[in-house]
């Protein structure tokens, strides 16, 4: 959407912008701001996304919520991930999916998971158009364009 897609995939968030499309969206715009535009849309989605998933989550100790976190560190390629670190919550995979995929854990979830990534990602897809717009209107507020 608005050259922006998101995929949940297992126990994470992938956020990817597509600077042609920005360009379309935003007509001929200088590469500098094609740039700032695309770290502005990245940096914003990925956060949203990140407390729509912490949202959805189940707490108990809160480590599973502690355990997500956002990187936006490949933003010159247009690349966000939101995730859970297995490190931190090996059960994490569990409370998504509702199965029990690394086993010897006795935990109740409900069936089918609480899918706090789906959510969060389906959520993420419904406030893009904002988050694209707000970023457009915060960059043309800054350059007078």
């Amino acid at each position: 959407r608005d050259g922006v897609c998101v995929m949940a995939d297992g126990l994470g968030l992938s956020i990817r912008v597509d600077e042609g499309q920005l360009r379309k969206l935003m007509g001929k715009l200088d590469p500098k701001l094609v740039d700032e535009l695309r770290r502005d849309v990245l940096t914003d989605a990925s956060h949203y996304g990140e407390g729509q998933v912490k949202l959805h989550t189940p707490a108990v100790t809160g480590n599973l919520r502690r355990s997500i976190q956002t990187a936006t560190a490949r933003i010159k390629q247009g690349i966000g991930r939101v995730w859970s670190s297995t490190s931190l919550a090996v059960y994490g995979p569990w409370i998504e999916t509702g199965h029990n995929v690394k086993g010897g854990y006795d935990m109740t979830s409900k069936p089918g998971g609480y899918q706090m990534f789906a959510t969060g990602a389906r959520e993420l897809l419904a406030k893009l158009p904002d988050i694209v717009q707000n970023a457009a209107r915060k960059l043309q507020d800054k350059w007078g364009r």
